[in-house]
């Protein structure tokens, strides 16, 4: 990602003013986000989300746009999309604002029931979204007709890892040697990333962009891009953002349990938990679209290591 020029509360409100028929009463920068500016928007009638990003991001507001019509109507519980514009200094969209938060906010207050229903429910929901044409390539993909795809899932993530790498080298903060430790352990696994095949599922369903109040699932946000490989991606994901916030795993073993996976699934999920891991070290230390880098918590930099031989143990064995 590069640092994008901010926009001014006058591009906001006058993308609001082209498709809301209301007056606005505040505006706040929501610090969700690693590529696109979002902001919350009071009105007199019920609140908004405005989203925007720079023009150049390909995999942003255009493929949003594209995938909420494509998803929709199949049941994925996309906020209403109330407005758009692709072609000005700053793309966006304008959608409903769903009651709730992040289900990371309010995963340790989830119950028993609460926590088992939502895992099922998003299992469900990956389903759904599987039941769409296989992908032209592999990857995420902003579209069908997109020519941004990877011929294997092998080179998906071989780029993740090379991009972990790059990262991790230039916060410095990390030894860069825990990248080829994962590719070390991917090595047996190669037949299996061989056979995966271009399927559609949703990549950052994990602990942010689910939105939850008084329990129950209300909606996702954020889909600007469909990942197009294997599903069990999005699931180490979410595992990974868990034991990353130092939080149990009971809401993976619902999921899976849903999925009906085997051992050998549940090894593949470490290990991918492990990709994602490295990932999560070179996301610390880097900016992205803020002014500045996150400070510095001790308390991940110690975890994450943790976290990181222990996936990798598991995954050997």
């Amino acid at each position: 990602f590069t640092i994008m020029p901010a926009p001014k509360s006058s591009d906001v409100l006058g993308a609001l003013r082209q498709h809301v028929n209301a007056h606005s009463h505040s505006m706040r920068r929501l610090t969700t986000g690693l590529a696109h500016y979002v902001y919350e928007v009071m009105t007199d009638g019920e609140p908004v989300v405005v989203r925007m990003a720079d023009p150049d991001f390909h995999n942003g507001i255009p493929g949003g746009v594209y995938w909420h019509k494509r998803l929709r109507p199949l049941g994925v519980p996309l906020p209403n999309l109330l407005g758009y514009d692709l072609d000005g200094p700053f793309p966006y969209m304008i959608l409903e604002r769903l009651r709730g938060v992040d289900l990371g906010q309010v995963y340790a207050a989830l119950s028993a029931s609460e926590m088992q229903a939502l895992a099922r429910q998003i299992a469900a929901i990956q389903d759904r979204v599987a039941t769409l044409p296989a992908g032209p390539g592999f990857g995420f993909l902003p579209s069908y007709e997109t020519s941004f795809f990877a011929r294997s899932w092998r080179e998906v993530l071989e780029a993740g890892l090379a991009e972990a790498q790059e990262n991790i080298l230039a916060a410095g903060i990390f030894d860069a040697k825990v990248v080829g430790a994962v590719r070390a352990a991917a090595g047996p696994f190669q037949r299996y990333f061989d056979s995966v095949q271009p399927l559609p599922f949703l990549d950052d369903t994990t602990t942010k962009n689910v939105i939850v109040h008084d329990g129950a699932l209300q909606g996702i946000v954020d889909v600007d891009a469909v990942c197009f490989g294997d599903r069990l991606f999005v699931l180490a994901l979410t595992q990974m953002a868990l034991l990353g916030d130092g939080r149990d795993t009971a809401y993976i073993d619902e999921w899976s349990a849903a999925w009906g996976l085997g051992a050998a699934e549940h090894r593949v999920v470490r290990l991918y938990t492990a990709f994602h891991c490295v990932s999560f070290m070179g996301e610390v230390g880097t900016a992205f679209n803020k002014e500045a880098p996150e400070p510095f918590d001790q308390a991940r930099g110690e975890r994450y290591p943790a976290i990181l031989n222990s996936m990798l143990e598991q995954a050997g064995g």
